[in-house]
């Protein structure tokens, strides 16, 4: 692998940002996971209230309209935004109900509002907008919640606003609109969001409030949250940690939360990463099960819209502290992606430093080291067959990783020494898997 070294001036982090890390574990012991700000070269126009769900045949994102955009497709495959230009495309529309239909490999869009509230509904195949008449459909209606259900091979929808909220279930098959009937029903809502976790097997409704709802069986279920959500959250099923990701909100009247939470079948809990996306409300969040990371776009502030990307990275991990009571933390600012450059970083108040670069981390550390060798007692995880110099604070280390696919999978482990005044500390180790994209 081809390593280079940076000076300071990049614009990625901040000493400040670095240092308020957060430690390498989070309070339920699963290592740390990372949000990438990815920056292709080309972007979807600064949206929100969008349609976006993930193709996992093709591989691909998709996104469409939303608040403040045209009826435009566009698809996101890891490294390009590619806008498309189908024939036929649905009429621009914001808070519209999607879900992709992994049976049938159609992306499934109902709903939503423009002038006018929309009752139709789409699907794409990643060529064209094909316009469904269905013989039942549910009334036109902002703000439907949508999930795929992969084990009964359905798309459930519920609620929205046609106006006025309603409490209504359907499914649908790919042909028809079928109205369920279940006992009892969440109360009437519309903006609220919908997942399938696919571990338990049921539907997970998060409302516009304190409340969080599960169908399974066709009953649905309420279930005591304590703390809910704020308004404008995102959220998803993370497919590789099993449980759902919420991610933003509105703080009233007129803040916004950069904070994430993840629900594990009984409670929200927060969900620290080292590095957080701009405070927001109103984004998308979609689980990319190729990639296995979750990938954001858009949303807004008070200062405006966005248009940036960010995925949620789980192949970095933070796998050793560098100290008992935490090293430096060594951060993957790029995803470890094949074919594409790893940029990782570490703060370093005397702008000079090495990194360590091995194998797979051991489970005993390789070499103990105490004062005054270090300004606190720590450990090298690994032993490394590459020392490489850097300068400035942050530094920053770039790997260009070969474009060969045979490299999927591979675990590669990293550590950092930061040169002080009369010893070095070190950082925490991280341990990294290379994907293909």
């Amino acid at each position: 692998m081809a390593f280079q070294r940076h000076r300071r001036g990049h614009g990625l982090l901040t000493p400040l940002a670095l240092a308020a890390a957060f430690s390498c574990f989070s309070p339920t012991g699963h290592a740390q996971s990372t949000w990438v700000n990815v920056t292709p070269l080309s972007s979807p126009p600064a949206r929100t209230d969008h349609a976006m769900a993930f193709d996992s045949h093709r591989r691909r994102t998709v996104l469409f309209s939303g608040s403040g955009a045209t009826a435009d497709t566009w698809e996101w495959d890891g490294m390009l935004w590619v806008k498309k230009i189908p024939a036929t495309s649905p009429p621009a529309r914001a808070r519209a109900g999607t879900a992709y239909d992994a049976k049938r490999r159609k992306v499934v869009l109902f709903g939503g509002q423009d002038t006018a509230r929309f009752g139709d509904t789409w699907e794409w195949d990643g060529i064209a907008w094909i316009k469904k008449s269905p013989n039942n459909s549910p009334s036109p209606r902002v703000g439907p919640a949508m999930a795929y259900d992969s084990d009964r091979e359905v798309i459930v929808l519920f609620g929205g606003n046609d106006g006025s909220d309603r409490d209504d279930t359907w499914e649908w098959d790919g042909q028809n609109w079928k109205q369920l009937s279940p006992v009892s029903n969440p109360p009437a809502q519309s903006g609220g969001s919908m997942v399938y976790d696919s571990v338990r097997k049921r539907m997970v409704l998060i409302p516009r409030d304190n409340e969080l709802w599960e169908l399974a069986g066709g009953v649905w279920t309420k279930k005591a949250v304590g703390q809910g959500l704020l308004p404008g959250y995102a959220v998803v099923f993370d497919g590789l940690r099993e449980h759902e990701i919420a991610f933003g909100g509105r703080v009233y009247p007129d803040n916004h939360t950069a904070a994430a939470f993840e629900w594990d079948g009984s409670t929200w809990g927060h969900f620290p990463t080292r590095i957080r996306p701009p405070a927001r409300e109103l984004a998308k969040l979609v689980y990319d099960s190729a990639r296995r990371r979750v990938v954001m776009f858009g949303g807004q502030d008070r200062g405006g819209k966005f248009r940036d990307t960010w995925e949620l990275v789980h192949d970095c991990r933070c796998v050793a502290l560098g100290h008992p009571d935490g090293g430096l933390p060594l951060t993957c600012v790029s995803a470890p992606l094949i074919g594409r450059t790893l940029r990782v970083a570490f703060p370093s108040s005397q702008k000079l430093g090495y990194l360590l670069f091995g194998g797979t981390t051991s489970t005993t550390p390789w070499l103990h080291l105490n004062q005054p060798f270090v300004c606190r007692p720590g450990t090298v995880q690994f032993q490394p067959f590459r020392i490489a110099p850097g300068f400035g604070d942050p530094i920053v280390f770039d790997f260009a990783i070969p474009n060969d696919l045979r490299l999927e999978n591979t675990r590669l482990s990293l550590q950092g020494v930061s040169l002080e005044i009369g010893c070095f500390l070190l950082t925490d180790a991280i341990e990294v898997t290379l994907r293909g994209f």
